[in-house]
């Protein structure tokens, strides 16, 4: 809305809704849209698409874990979306609290105006809607006493914490009192409004034999009444009546009609969105009792003629709105397909369930994360997250993803819708994202009522590929931190390898090195001629004694040093042990052992004229020409080089002291 140039903010009315996959609770939600469209004010849901019951239909009571208790932090992201009033539809989610506790529920919104649907506000801060369940369900009760003549009822009640179920099960016992009725425990079962109320029904009828009339407090549990009667052979209006309450959409289409009882749960919507936008404006609160109607119908077994609910126009409408659902419903798999494949690229991950979202009938979707993901275990409190981030989203065809490093921050006081300053009404649809204990954010989505289940499965997938995507990571971090625990593994190995293997004061190959070098090196060149070679540095003790240990290793380095320049790299050269070293050496067509001790020797001498010590490094050396084999005995060719050596060192210096020369 513009005035003089300037954008108004709308109105932003937050309905905070459960057991949103029931008709009841979607006719609340089609009354608050009207309103809201009439009234150009924004909507956003908050909705607890309770499923554990759906589970329980097919597979019993036989669940390892239920995580219905999750949904119901949906409804604390109200306070991150800047919404001007609440609307609680108390009635349809109290049932799926774990600690069902009105006041402390209202509490979570303090500050907000509020209306209160399906229930009354005994603080006197907020508006509420309740429809007179107590004169409805009476005026059915009396019709099928009174009229009909029943004796022999049973009732199958709502949940026991449910304003609704407990004042229609009042006036089922009060008119039975009232008629000098017997009441027996048998004769009452409590439900939970949905369709799995199978067992409950079964009991009723096998603990109250010629029953005459079965009171159910909602149509969808009075619709697997018929279906449980249908399987017994009970013909419905004739040998048992049936009655509901709601008046839902299939009542007529049912066979026989039922009898029931119309509480307009549409108005009751709209009229809370109306009493929602006063409250914003600063109206009184108000409370309202809403008047119900009974519908007599045949099920009760009264005649009733049916009318011609549907035209052809209808039912092609109905067939194509039913194929329009299939087709997209095929569609989800590849939500979490799509997300999966791009798994390792987080910004492409978070892009993909937007590309799909755009081409249903979601005019605008928004994915946003918490910070860390949340474990929340039933039972424990959820405390509500101070921000979130936009991940991505789509408006149209248009579709962004951010990069984590980017993401928009969302808190209380800029609110889901502060990143966008649309002009147009929007009604948007919000769904918790979690799998199993795990919470990971929400996805809003702008649907129609309609369309509200189809996006419950879109954030199922999404959360399903959210979670693989985390263990993804982890999975990741840990190979990551195990190759950097094997390369450290590696490096000790290595380190521990060359301290097993290699002299530390010379960095030569020890003993064991050697001999298990020398043995590899003889099988890689069997059959080439190779030499042996043994030194000892000269009059180690004399330099030991005469100028200090320090000065003794020193010299035993630099023997090793001259060694090494002497013979060349990839020579095997090691320290026996104090001053004697061994080498092998592969020579060329041209090398004899004599030439190369002779190199040996001029190396030293370089070395000696310019050391700067006060004495020389001199090395005696012995060798020995051979053949590699396999078969060579190293001890036989070190025998054979210390023979050499002996004479060497008849011929070494008599002193190494520069000063004796």
């Amino acid at each position: 809305m513009c005035r003089g140039g300037i954008f108004m903010k709308k109105i932003t009315i937050g309905v905070v809704i459960g057991n949103a996959n029931s008709p009841h609770t979607r006719s609340i939600m089609d009354g608050v849209v009207k309103s809201a469209k009439e009234m150009d004010v924004n909507v956003i849901f908050f909705l607890g698409v309770h499923m554990a019951y759906n589970y329980q239909a097919y597979f019993g009571d036989r669940m390892d874990y239920n995580y219905d208790y999750q949904y119901n932090v949906v409804y604390d992201y109200a306070m991150l979306s800047d919404v001007d009033a609440v609307i609680m539809s108390y009635g349809s989610l109290c049932i799926f609290l774990e600690n069902p506790n009105k006041e402390r529920f209202v509490k979570r919104f303090d500050g907000l105006p509020y209306v209160i649907l399906e229930d009354v506000d005994d603080t006197g801060n907020g508006s509420y809607i309740i429809s007179d369940n107590y004169s409805g369900m009476r005026m059915l009760m009396e019709h099928l006493v009174i009229d009909h003549g029943y004796t022999k009822l049973a009732l199958l009640s709502g949940p026991a914490n449910n304003t609704d179920a407990c004042e229609r099960k009042e006036a089922f016992c009060n008119v039975l009192k009232e008629h000098d009725i017997e009441i027996k425990d048998t004769m009452i079962e409590i439900g939970d409004y949905s369709a799995c109320v199978e067992p409950q029904i079964v009991k009723l009828l096998d603990n109250n034999p010629g029953l005459q009339a079965l009171v159910c407090a909602n149509d969808v549990m009075a619709d697997t009444a018929y279906k449980v009667c249908k399987q017994r052979g009970l013909k419905v209006g004739q040998d048992i009546a049936i009655t509901g309450y709601d008046d839902w959409n299939m009542a007529e289409n049912m066979t026989p009609p039922i009898t029931t009882v119309l509480q307009d749960e549409r108005e009751m919507g709209s009229l809370s969105l109306i009493k929602a936008v006063e409250l914003v404006h600063g109206g009184k609160p108000f409370g309202s009792v809403q008047s119900a109607k009974m519908i007599v119908r045949g099920s009760c077994g009264c005649e009733y003629h049916r009318r011609q609910v549907m035209d052809i126009a209808e039912l092609k409408n109905s067939r194509d709105v039913l194929s329009s659902f299939q087709n997209d419903t095929m569609l989800m798999p590849y939500i979490s397909r799509d997300m999966i494949v791009h798994i390792a690229d987080e910004t492409a991950f978070y892009y993909a369930p937007m590309k799909l979202l755009s081409g249903m009938r979601a005019k605008s979707s928004y994915l946003f994360l918490l910070d860390k993901p949340v474990s929340h275990k039933s039972g424990e409190g959820w405390t509500q997250p101070k921000k979130m981030y936009l991940a991505s989203y789509h408006e149209g065809k248009h579709i962004v993803s951010f990069k984590p490093e980017e993401r928009p921050v969302i808190t209380a006081s800029s609110g889901v819708y502060g990143l966008h300053d649309r002009e147009e009404r929007y009604s948007i649809s919000t769904f918790a994202l979690f799998l199993g204990e795990m919470q990971y954010g929400i996805l809003m989505t702008e649907v129609e009522p309609e369309d509200m289940l189809l996006l419950n499965l879109a954030s199922m997938q999404i959360s399903n590929a959210i979670d693989f995507r985390r263990m993804y990571v982890k999975q990741q971090k840990l190979k990551n931190k195990l190759e950097n625990l094997v390369k450290e593994v590696e490096e000790k190995n290595r380190v521990l390898g060359f301290i097993s293997e290699y002299d530390q004061l010379t960095g030569c190959l020890n003993r064991r090195g050697y001999l298990e070098q020398t043995m590899s090196f003889m099988h890689e060149h069997i059959g080439e001629k190779a030499i042996l070679f043994e030194s000892d540095l000269d009059h180690l003790k004399e330099i030991n004694d005469s100028f200090g240990h320090p000065e003794g290793d020193f010299a035993i380095r630099s023997s090793a040093d001259i060694l090494r320049n002497a013979l060349g790299d990839g020579v095997i050269i090691a320290r026996m042990g104090g001053d004697e070293f061994v080498a092998v050496y592969l020579p060329t067509d041209e090398e004899n052992g004599e030439d190369i001790r002779n190199k040996i020797k001029d190396v030293a001498n370089s070395f000696n004229e310019t050391t700067g010590k006060p004495y020389y490094v001199d090395l005696s050396v012995g060798y020995y020409e051979f053949v590699c084999s396999d078969d060579v005995e190293l001890t036989d060719l070190m025998r054979q080089a210390d023979v050499i050596l002996y004479q060497a060192k008849k011929y070494r210096k008599k002193t190494i002291k520069r000063i004796d020369e």
